[in-house]
């Protein structure tokens, strides 16, 4: 399947992810009908940001919310990883949300990767940017 991002919000993620460097960034990503995801952006509570990323449940609960009210179904999964390539890791598979998708930004690769979690393996998506 392939999904789409506007030009604007891959640089929001690219800036956002090396503002935060060495750190790794997270948030939701909504989908309109369109099938275009949006990121929004939450504070990254894992207690090392530096390896790893949480977001609390409240945190999920009121960015669904904001989602809604930006015209976005809650879809999935959005964080960076500052010095590992836009692949999917262990942590992130035992951090699944159902079956959702997951966007992935390497700081040091430059890559922005998308994924589908089947509740058992990622699969790599097709991501047009317009």
């Amino acid at each position: 399947m392939q999904y789409f991002i506007t030009k604007f919000d891959k640089q929001r993620i690219v800036d956002i992810s090396n503002h935060f460097f060495p750190c790794e960034i997270c948030g939701l990503i909504g989908i309109n009908t369109d099938k275009y995801l949006h990121p929004l952006f939450v504070k990254n509570e894992d207690l090392n940001p530096l390896r790893n990323f949480r977001i609390s449940n409240g945190s999920v609960a009121k960015a669904k919310i904001e989602l809604n009210k930006r015209g976005f179904a809650f879809i999935g999964v959005i964080h960076s990883h500052p010095k590992t390539m836009a692949k999917p890791t262990t942590s992130d598979k035992n951090y699944n949300m159902g079956n959702s998708l997951w966007i992935i930004y390497s700081v040091c690769y430059k890559e922005l990767k998308i994924y589908k979690w089947n509740g058992r393996i990622f699969i790599e998506q097709k991501l047009l940017v317009k």
